[in-house]
């Protein structure tokens, strides 16, 4: 006759008793059914496995249990993927805490609408202190009054002509507004801004984002040296430089940390379904941790605004397949390309040698130029590369 083992004899010592007390539990409950998960260590080789045990309990008339019959289901590979996706999430709450911390430190005024309607708009510290208001405070102006009006050429603005209720209205970004704040203690502080939507993959908009720098000191001096000077066409030229580099700067703000934020996303969504092969929970794997990588490279550049601004960026050198930077760029896009079923054709000459470049700044170029194509291509059209 076969011998038969005692289940208890298999399982981790760790799970063991946690085990028992579980099936204990259950049986003194008077529950019908049971099911646990435990580690058992496998007789052939030691290799220890997940194990998922499901069945019944089988009762006398005097509702005591007699037997359980059940069975039980190698889990082994869903745990693991299980603990990659949580390591994965520990891992972009990071990302999002140091968002968070350059929100908070930022001497740049940021501003976040929670919702498509701009109904309610967080400011963070530095532009809590322009406008004269605590930190954290709602200041849309959409269903209350503020203690500061928002001023443009001695006319106050009403909320729909606020830039970041016109660049939800109009589905674009709103460049080069300068607005004058009046504040509560009838001081006038004049900031210079920038609004961008922020869409889905389904391509609506479901908030907005905002940038202000406080220039009032800078119109200040203009008028100053334009009364010493009567230089106006210096100073207009000084004024355009300085709002282009301004743009620029805002611009990759809205736009790099974006990019591998939205395939993190995407491959995400991806990896929660439960059917997917383990090549493509491979691919989303390696594709978020390309796109958390790049995230952090992009947080560290930021984080050194006069180099950004200056337009001093170090390139870091060295020799780099195009092929292999193509290749990351399109496994970084390819959520966003399935989300408007976009096929995308790659035409790639694999003789071609080594390059010396930057493969961070390669690859962000290459990232920029196919999010742009996504973005502009209709949907179930054609990208080519």
């Amino acid at each position: 006759a076969a011998k038969v083992e005692n289940w208890e004899n298999f399982v981790v010592p760790e799970d063991l008793e946690p085990a028992r007390a579980k099936i204990k539990n259950i049986i003194s409950d008077g529950q019908p059914e049971f099911y646990d998960e435990f580690r058992i260590k496998r007789a052939s080789d030691g290799a220890v496995r997940w194990i998922a045990s499901q069945g019944q309990i089988i009762r006398n008339g005097e509702n005591k249990a007699e037997r359980l019959l059940g069975v039980n289901y190698d889990i082994t590979e869903r745990k693991q993927t299980e603990l990659q996706i949580k390591n994965l999430n520990q891992e972009l709450n990071i990302r999002i805490n140091e968002l968070q911390a350059i929100f908070d430190i930022a001497p740049v005024g940021i501003a976040v609408a929670h919702d498509a309607s701009c109904d309610v708009i967080t400011a963070n510290p530095a532009l809590a202190a322009m406008v004269g208001v605590a930190s954290g405070e709602n200041v849309s102006t959409n269903r209350r009054q503020l203690p500061y009006k928002h001023l443009q050429n001695g006319r106050e603005l009403a909320p729909h002509e606020l830039p970041m209720q016109r660049a939800v209205a109009e589905r674009r970004a709103v460049l080069n507004e300068e607005i004058d704040i009046l504040r509560a203690d009838g001081s006038l502080v004049t900031i210079y801004g920038y609004a961008a939507p922020v869409f889905d993959d389904a391509g609506n908009v479901v908030s907005c984002v905002a940038a202000q720098i406080d220039i009032s000191e800078r119109k200040k001096n203009e008028l100053e040296r334009e009364q010493k000077l009567g230089a106006e066409q210096n100073l207009r030229l000084e004024a355009e430089e300085a709002n282009r580099l301004k743009d620029e700067f805002l611009a990759t703000v809205s736009h790099e940390l974006r990019t591998p934020l939205n395939s993190t996303i995407g491959w995400i969504k991806i990896l929660r379904d439960e059917a997917l092969p383990e090549e493509a929970k491979t691919r989303a794997l390696e594709a978020i941790e390309r796109g958390t990588w790049a995230q952090s490279q992009l947080i560290e550049d930021l984080l050194d605004v006069s180099r950004i601004i200056s337009g001093k960026l170090q390139l870091q050198t060295q020799p780099v397949s195009l092929v292999s930077i193509i290749n990351s760029a399109l496994e970084t896009v390819r959520p966003a390309a399935k989300a408007k079923d976009i096929e995308i054709e790659a035409r790639l000459n694999q003789q071609i040698g080594l390059i010396s470049g930057d493969p961070d700044r390669l690859q962000q170029v290459v990232w920029n130029l196919l999010s742009n194509a996504i973005k502009f291509t209709p949907r179930g059209g054609k990208v080519e590369i």
